[in-house]
């Protein structure tokens, strides 16, 4: 092979390389995410850090109770919903969901225990990504069990929720890439109407308080 065919070789061999690069690149900063979105990012992941903080809360008392038994707490229905109840109110003391101008995104979603499909209420495109990387998490452990009801049946409830915390980082990392990645340069862009600070009354001056005492 002449010297100029091997050139030419290695020259489309190093393009190929470079497109598959650029190719795979783009595919893994693909959304549908933009700075309109920036507020509904913030918030969801706000609600992701509060979600895994009570689960954590939630994860520490059942092995407490478990480290006295022989066998560990498994799920239940009725159980599991009042974790979630626990959930949702610590959710909700930092959720700016009802509170935001314009309104913002849900992302409540839900994963059939049964066929394993998903559900989603989330209405922007971005937040249905969120949604569905969540549920991905519970989808991909369903998928995984042969149940008839709900593949939760066939866990421990400590094993539920530390599903839960890993679903609920999906959001916290996406943020994260998304910041550093394909909306980094957004910037004060659909921001939530701040909240009205009432001033406070300056401090007295030493003159005055002296004024005052010799009154």
């Amino acid at each position: 092979m002449s010297k100029t065919r091997k050139s030419c070789l290695f020259s489309l061999v190093v393009l190929i390389v470079v497109v598959s690069v650029a190719w795979s690149f783009c595919l893994s900063h693909a959304t549908s995410c933009t700075c309109n979105d920036i507020c509904n990012i913030d918030n969801v992941a706000n609600e992701a850090r509060a979600a895994q903080w009570e689960y954590n809360i939630q994860i520490s008392r059942i092995n407490n109770e478990d480290a006295d038994g022989l066998f560990p707490t498994w799920f239940t229905p009725g159980r599991y919903a009042n974790v979630q109840a626990a959930v949702q109110a610590r959710i909700n003391s930092v959720s700016a969901l009802g509170s935001c101008s314009p309104p913002l995104d849900t992302i409540r979603s839900d994963t059939n225990g049964g066929n394993c499909s998903i559900t989603t209420q989330a209405q922007t495109a971005c937040i249905k990504e969120y949604a569905m990387a969540h549920e991905g998490i519970h989808q991909t452990t369903c998928q995984s069990f042969s149940h008839i009801m709900t593949y939760q049946m066939s866990m421990s409830l400590v094993d539920v929720l530390s599903e839960e915390v890993r679903a609920y980082q999906t959001a916290i990392d996406m943020s994260k890439s998304m910041k550093a990645g394909p909306l980094k340069d957004c910037c004060c862009v659909n921001k939530c109407t701040p909240t009205t600070i009432t001033p406070t009354a300056a401090a007295p001056s030493l003159l005055q308080i002296a004024r005052n005492l010799f009154r």
